[in-house]
């Protein structure tokens, strides 16, 4: 069995994409112009790991995946009303999505 939760991906700021090897890297002490994004330890609907970071399409609604300090957890940030993980769907990150996300 497998803790998911402890899992990271680091995002290359100037190659624009995700590192091959983020087990290399130590995710509180990156070097500048790299982004470490935590799993959550989640699964969307389709088995895909969700992450920090992750845009989710859930019930017809775009949602970012947050980590909120004042809470100590991640947080979804968006329009969409609640609903049970297993209607999410990773659809992109906040590095390659092309769409626009405007949240109120």
């Amino acid at each position: 069995m497998t803790n998911d939760r402890f899992k990271y991906r680091i995002y290359d700021v100037a190659n624009k994409r995700y590192v091959d090897n983020p087990e290399d890297f130590v995710p509180w002490d990156l070097p500048d112009g790299l982004i470490a994004e935590q799993c959550t330890g989640l699964t969307d609907k389709n088995g895909v790991l969700i992450f920090e970071g992750d845009i989710m399409l859930i019930r017809k609604e775009k949602m970012r995946v947050d980590w909120e300090d004042a809470m100590a957890g991640f947080i979804l940030t968006g329009n969409a009303k609640e609903a049970p993980v297993d209607e999410y769907n990773v659809i992109g990150n906040v590095h390659i999505c092309k769409f626009s996300l405007e949240f109120s």
